[in-house]
């Protein structure tokens, strides 16, 4: 750890690798990048989302806390990147179905497990799990919208008491393709990240109240600047969520949705 890295972390930042540079920059909750300077280097992979996605790092995704991280780990996962991991667990149906539930509701890893307590609500349209520990004396689930393709995929799957892979076995999956010649670090946790990057690429007028609302997170004073009259749009994600969920069923050769990758666009 160079002294400008202590001297970083000691002020409450940390620094984090330029890919194809080498060099270091301070990266925190004070970075002073404007929003137009932040899409920039989400675009070029020299910043990513952190693991815990907080309402601040929506506004300014890329910025936050962020732990240490070799410069091979920090480019921004791309579209063909994580088609090509669904591809791989095509045959591992759990886990092909786990990626699908994480990918359409941009969830944690650990949601749809089978030590995780969630269920599904076809009806509702909703996957329901325990709301974030920040969200005390409220509701105790977060009820998160999912697409309509990945609903009509879900409804196709047959026993009503199909709880989810093991975290183990998910991440023994990540880690058989991680040995793949030429492929990307990727984590679980890092399906997450790239379902809200493709957001804010595609629509990032949605940013931060529409897809706050959406993720079910818990506003925080001074953050949401949504007006007095204005309701958040969840359906205005839900629309643009379609898209990113067929063009991964398309680069993963229908991997994704084998029964709802047939829909519209725009359901």
């Amino acid at each position: 750890m160079t002294r400008d890295t202590k001297r970083a972390r000691s002020s409450g930042r940390d620094r984090e690798a330029v890919p194809a540079t080498e060099w270091e920059r301070d990266v925190g909750v004070d970075a002073g990048l404007s929003p137009a300077r932040h899409r920039e280097l989400l675009r070029s992979g020299q910043i990513r989302f952190d693991r815990t996605i907080q309402v601040d790092e929506l506004i300014r995704p890329g910025a936050g806390q962020r732990t240490w991280h070799p410069a091979s780990k920090l480019r921004r996962l791309l579209l063909s990147d994580v088609a090509a991991f669904v591809a791989s667990v095509e045959g591992d149906e759990d886990v092909r179905r786990w990626s699908l539930l994480t990918l359409a509701g941009a969830l944690g890893p650990d949601v749809v497990t089978s030590s995780g307590r969630w269920r599904l609500d076809l009806g509702a349209g909703i996957i329901a799990h325990p709301a974030r520990p920040d969200r005390c004396g409220g509701p105790p689930e977060t009820a998160t919208y999912l697409p309509g393709c990945a609903l009509r995929e879900a409804a196709t799957w047959t026993g009503a008491s199909w709880r989810g892979p093991s975290p183990d076995r998910i991440r023994r999956s990540f880690e058989r393709y991680r040995r793949t010649e030429g492929a990307p670090w990727i984590s679980p946790g890092s399906l997450r990240r790239f379902v809200l990057g493709e957001l804010w690429h595609r629509a990032p007028e949605l940013f931060p109240d529409d897809v706050t609302a959406w993720l079910g997170l818990r506003p925080r004073a001074g953050v949401i600047r949504r007006r007095r009259w204005s309701q958040p749009d969840i359906f205005a994600v839900l629309r643009a969520m379609t898209p990113i969920l067929h063009d991964l069923n398309r680069h993963s050769r229908g991997a994704l949705l084998r029964a709802g990758g047939q829909g519209a666009t725009g359901d």
